[in-house]
């Protein structure tokens, strides 16, 4: 019924009221479910076979062994380890000492590398061998990078390599 422009006051919806109670039923099973995830943690097992749940107080208790019968243990032999062949040459040990070579030995030598090489052709003492070598060369760069300058052309490592043969190429 209408009176100046109000309606009259039915009560609460049913309706409504059920759906907050409904909300609060299930924030409470939310929490619950949650803090039984949280407490079970420890023993939940995940495998290939599925989750399961190994509870202490749900294990079966092993039978204690018969205080009359001896206890019998056996020890497993270790099987012995294969020794490894050794290698022809120790790499972690520094070179053999070798007999002192004539600068005559390196007439037909090759010095491949980066500035270091350039140190070692600058400073060594060496005469007679070749070097090629350049600030940063790599061994990546062999192929493209042009650094070795032969009869007025300047050219790569590789192609370098094509024309004088050498006895003994040492690569830094």
């Amino acid at each position: 019924m209408r009176r100046n422009g109000y309606d009259s006051y039915h009560g609460r919806s049913r309706v409504r009221t059920f759906l907050k109670v409904l909300i609060v039923l299930l924030l409470v099973v939310l929490a619950v479910a949650v803090g039984a995830l949280l407490w079970l943690e420890p023993y939940i097992d995940y495998s290939a076979n599925g989750i399961k749940i190994n509870l202490p107080f749900f294990q079966q208790k092993e039978p204690a062994p018969a205080t009359g019968a001896p206890v019998v243990v056996t020890t497993p032999e270790p099987t012995p380890t294969p020794e490894p062949t050794p290698a022809a040459f120790d790499f972690t040990q520094p070179a053999p000492a070798a007999e002192a070579v004539e600068m005559d030995y390196f007439a037909d030598a090759l010095f491949i590398g980066d500035s270091r090489t350039d140190g070692l052709r600058l400073y060594s003492g060496i005469k007679g061998a070749d070097f090629y070598c350049y600030k940063g060369l790599t061994v990546f760069e062999m192929d493209d990078r042009a650094v070795v300058e032969l009869d007025g052309g300047t050219y790569s490592v590789a192609e370098a390599l094509e024309w004088p043969q050498y006895a003994n190429v040492y690569i830094h």
